[in-house]
């Protein structure tokens, strides 16, 4: 009897053995395997819902194309020409006679405000109160302030916009007509664009919109490759890999 139960059982696995091959071989996928630009003598369907990975980089790269260039307000550009303007009025310390300019240019020399005002506009601010001095500078900071503080693309005439706008605010000042002159001279030489390439932001949205795209995907049973058409230089894909 117990050898009786052994055969049993031997037999019993080895049809179980028999049955679980011939599932396992009706129901897994079939390799698709065809040389480049053969035809195809049937239509060829896709066993598996798998990633069209070519269409899926194709779809990335034409949707990160679309993203325009990111541009950023630099408002830090704003306080490095108000510099200049601090600059300049720091050499008239001191100086009292149009005689002294000499002086003020030396003081100069080698800083961003050097070249900003002619020989006849510094011997005007030479011979100047300190006040009508402060006031100037005054003016002249508070105008860049406000242009410079909306965005100044160099497109559309955005800084001839500010400018102009800034010699407005300049000569509605209480200023004389000969220091609006001088504050006018400054502001169209500071006023500048502030509205500039970003490229981190750029990269940064670019990388963001690639990775939202959805993956194409052929589904099961989608025919890939209809009969009587050839099929396209790829590699030999076996549905074992695709997801």
């Amino acid at each position: 009897m117990r050898r009786v139960g052994m055969w049993i059982s031997l037999l019993t696995l080895a049809f179980y053995i028999i049955v679980s091959t011939m599932m396992y071989v009706s129901v897994r996928p079939e390799a698709l395997s065809a040389a480049p630009f053969s035809i195809a003598e049937e239509d060829i369907r896709s066993p598996l819902t798998m990633e069209d990975r070519e269409a899926t980089r194709l779809l990335k790269e034409n949707t990160v194309a679309a993203i325009d260039s990111q541009y950023t307000i630099k408002q830090e550009y704003a306080a490095q020409q108000i510099d200049k303007v601090e600059q300049l009025f720091a050499s008239l310390k001191g100086i009292k006679k149009a005689e002294d300019i000499g002086q003020i240019k030396q003081r100069l020399r080698g800083t961003e405000a050097a070249d900003l005002l002619q020989d006849d506009e510094l011997r005007l601010l030479a011979t100047s109160s300190s006040s009508v001095r402060t006031t100037t500078r005054d003016v002249v900071i508070t105008a860049i302030e406000e242009a410079m503080r909306q965005r100044i693309s160099s497109d559309g005439g955005e800084v001839a916009e500010a400018r102009e706008n800034a010699r407005l605010d300049i000569e509605r000042s209480a200023l004389s007509f000969s220091m609006k002159a001088v504050g006018k001279t400054l502001t169209d030489q500071l006023i500048v664009t502030n509205y500039v390439y970003d490229p981190a932001k750029t990269e940064q949205l670019r990388k963001q919109t690639s990775d939202k795209v959805e993956p194409v995907l052929i589904s099961e049973g989608e025919v890939i490759v209809k009969r009587g058409k050839s099929f396209p230089r790829m590699p030999t894909a076996n549905c074992n890999s695709l997801v």
